[in-house]
């Protein structure tokens, strides 16, 4: 795990706050909270995937992960099933037109725009919860933190290569591999059900 995104990850404990944190007073407040955690039950998805995303078929969301998708000979597929705990949150941001996965890309012009919306938000979330500067991003981290950290010190205990596909990352050491493994999403929708079973959705119902 590199400094730098140990830096960015935030504890257990602040994923619990946020999740049992009572209606923020202004919506985007409140749009940036459950976005955050939305990202972080769907395996970190990013920002301007959530503008793009397909609607969800069968309980399991299929994108190309946009920051990556030049330098995949897959386009960067990623398959993510939608779990019970998350689903209030996802129906709260559905597009009800049936174009896409949420309906954020009526309301945001481009990426730049929600996501600054999502980092503004964020600094207010982030100092009813003790964390100074929380950004998107760190909903990504934490999850790869969490997922990695050894169970006896309340992770998940995900194997290492396991967290790297759950992240969908291009990396140079495992990209030979990659190669010769046909992807079984089924492990993924496990090792992230392991992740979200640590902490306690009830407040979102």
């Amino acid at each position: 795990q590199s400094v730098v995104s140990a830096k960015r990850a935030v504890s257990h404990e602040v994923i619990q706050k946020m999740i049992e944190l009572p209606p923020l007073q202004y919506k985007s407040w409140q749009t940036a909270r459950d976005c955050f955690l939305i990202s972080f039950a769907m395996m970190g998805m990013n920002s301007v995937d959530m503008l793009t995303c397909d609607p969800a078929k069968k309980n399991e969301v299929v994108y190309q992960r946009k920051k990556t998708t030049t330098r995949r000979s897959d386009g960067a597929e990623m398959h993510v099933k939608i779990e019970t705990c998350i689903k209030p949150l996802m129906k709260r941001y559905a597009d009800r037109t049936g174009q896409r996965l949420f309906h954020f890309y009526l309301e945001y012009a481009d990426r730049g725009s929600f996501t600054r919306m999502l980092n503004k938000g964020l600094k207010k979330v982030g100092a009813m919860v003790g964390v100074d500067d929380l950004t998107f991003y760190a909903a990504r981290h934490t999850f790869a933190t969490i997922a990695r950290m050894p169970e006896k010190e309340g992770g998940a205990g995900i194997d290492k290569y396991v967290v790297h596909e759950m992240l969908n990352h291009v990396d140079k050491e495992m990209k030979v591999t990659d190669i010769y493994l046909v992807r079984n999403w089924r492990i993924l929708f496990e090792a992230n059900k392991k992740v979200l079973k640590l902490f306690d959705w009830s407040a979102l119902q």
